[in-house]
Formats: structure tokens, C-alpha cells, sequence
């Protein structure tokens, strides 16, 4: 079945795995605000990242914090 879908969000690894086995490109949240960022839709992705570590408990490793906010061209 095709349902035109080209990219699905997900951040949990093992279904990412299953999705890239199906043909299925994924993309995690961090890469749907790094988009929204390069968009203009959001004016700072240190405040979605911390408002997601603070309100839902999602876990961001301080590395990757890190390179995302470098890759956005934030700094802290």
C-alpha cells in the first residue's frame, strides 16, 4: 500500500530501524525544530529543547544539546 508518504517523525530506535527497513526515511524531533529554526517558524531552539527536557522529560544528552545548538547557530 502507498500512501505518499515520504518522511515519518520518530525518535525511538527501534523503530527507526523498522521504518528504514520498510524504505521509510525518518526524522526525529530534533531534526523537525532544527527545520522549523532554518524556516523562521521558531526563533529558538534552546527554549523548544528545554521546554521539551522540562515538560515532558525528554531526554536530550548534553552532547547533543550541544551540537544541535551549534548546528542552529545558537550558542548558550
Amino acid at each position: 500500500m502507498d500512501l505518499g508518504v515520504e518522511m515519518i517523525v520518530m525518535d525511538e530506535r527501534i523503530g527507526r530501524e523498522h521504518a528504514k527497513a520498510l524504505g521509510l526515511k525518518t526524522v526525529g524531533i530534533l531534526g523537525v525544530l532544527l527545520n522549523a529554526k532554518k524556516h523562521g517558524k521558531i526563533d529558538s531552539i534552546s527554549d523548544a529543547m528545554k521546554s521539551l527536557r522540562r515538560e515532558i522529560g525528554f531526554f536530550i544528552s548534553d552532547h547533543l544539546y550541544q551540537q544541535i545548538l551549534k548546528q542552529a547557530n545558537e550558542t548558550e
